[in-house]
């Protein structure tokens, strides 16, 4: 992809100046705080296949 056409799924950058934008390390700041949320803990959820009540 050249640099003059944008990616589809990119958001634009026409708002930084009305709600900011994050530094490379503000973000990874972030991810680095958020990062145990990626987790899923199954034991609340049980273990069974079945979508069904208990």
């Amino acid at each position: 992809m050249t640099d003059d056409v944008p990616e589809e799924d990119c958001v634009g950058s026409s708002l930084d100046d009305l709600i900011g934008s994050w530094t490379p390390e503000e973000a990874d700041e972030f991810d680095a705080a958020v990062a145990d949320f990626q987790d899923i803990d199954v034991e609340p959820w049980g273990r069974g296949g079945s979508s069904g009540a208990r």
